[in-house]
């Protein structure tokens, strides 16, 4: 079984790939920094705003789950604005469920973020 995390970085990711750790599932964790999980982890470094590497990866991969808490908080903590942090959430959503309509996970796809 093929797991694949976007946002595996954030609080609910790092939580939810503990989680499958314990029941001995090891997931593909899409995060912009490998230093934040854990050695277990299965980390890929990936900027979801990339849409053709995003697109590559799906297709290397071919995920039967996707389960994307991606979010990007990192704007708000310089300016404390939302407008921006919004917009790239959404497209790195749009950037993950394009390369899911080209290359589609064989079972479930679940967005969160």
């Amino acid at each position: 079984m093929k797991v694949l995390i976007a946002g595996s970085g954030g609080f609910l990711g790092r939580h939810f790939v503990s989680y499958l750790h314990e029941k001995n599932i090891k997931p593909y964790c899409l995060v912009r920094n490998k230093s934040v999980l854990p050695d277990f982890a299965e980390a890929i470094e990936l900027d979801l705003l990339d849409r053709d590497k995003v697109k590559r990866l799906i297709h290397q991969i071919r995920p039967d789950y996707v389960i994307n808490l991606a979010a990007d908080l990192s704007e708000r903590e310089h300016t404390g604005l939302l407008s921006s942090e919004l917009s790239k959430t959404y497209f790195m959503g749009i950037n993950l469920v394009d390369a899911l309509c080209v290359f589609p996970p064989s079972e479930c796809f679940i967005s969160i973020g």
